[in-house]
């Protein structure tokens, strides 16, 4: 539990929530879909936190065993390879799913899913991880936060509607803040092991402001869904 840090996992359940209650309302809830939306979110999202303390420990990024993070290699609770199995494990099981999804839905969210989980493990892994060059917030705020809700969305309809879309940037928001934190958490530790975060880019005045920009967000969004609401 500790290695695909299930305490996290609120990140990539809420969006399903959020996607499924959209198609709740438009009387397009299905139980079955949801539910394998749900799991291969869950798994996707566990392959990407195994995945993040893969490659960190293989640049060298996590030397300890840092607060909120899963610390489970260097604690030495698994190995290296172990994390590695689970990470692959996780992303098949994703990928699995997914594809069940396909089958009963629509084939179109593949345009969601197949850049979703190049995000996942480029994240941290590649000759340029995402997370590295200051692009994290971006990466989960259109493939966590819009790309769950709204893939949840067109999976229970076979539709996706401007409502949704918009809706969807606020749990993106909230989901870019908790990233945020961590980073601004990890400010001087990332510096040092040549992680280029927008924290560093804004430096750390404006990054506390911008915290405060993406929770303001997150409720600025909600306000816009109820009021273009048909």
């Amino acid at each position: 539990m500790r290695a695909v840090r299930l305490f996290s996992f609120t990140a990539s359940i809420t969006p399903v929530l959020i996607g499924s209650a959209f198609a709740l309302v438009d009387n397009a809830f299905r139980p079955l879909v949801a539910f394998l939306v749900l799991v291969a979110c869950v798994a996707c999202h566990a392959g990407c936190n195994l995945a993040n303390d893969y490659f960190d420990h293989q640049k060298g990024t996590d030397r300890e065993m840092l607060l909120g993070r899963g610390g489970v290699i260097q604690g030495g609770w698994l190995s290296l390879g172990e994390v590695r199995i689970g990470m692959v494990l996780a992303f098949l099981l994703a990928t699995v799913l997914g594809l069940a999804v396909l089958l009963l839905s629509t084939w179109w969210l593949l345009v969601i899913a197949i850049p979703s989980l190049l995000a996942a493990i480029l994240y941290t892994g590649g000759p340029k991880p995402l997370g590295y060059v200051a692009l994290g917030e971006v990466t989960v705020w259109l493939c966590m936060g819009m790309g769950i809700t709204c893939g949840t969305y067109a999976a229970l309809t076979r539709t996706l509607t401007w409502e949704v879309v918009i809706g969807s940037m606020g749990i993106s928001a909230l989901v870019a803040a908790i990233l945020h934190v961590n980073n601004l958490r990890d400010f001087a530790t990332d510096r040092l092991a040549g992680k280029r975060t927008l924290a560093h880019i804004l430096g750390w005045p404006n990054a506390v402001r911008e915290l405060h920009l993406l929770l303001g967000m997150g409720y600025l969004f909600v306000l816009l869904t109820v009021v273009l609401w048909p």
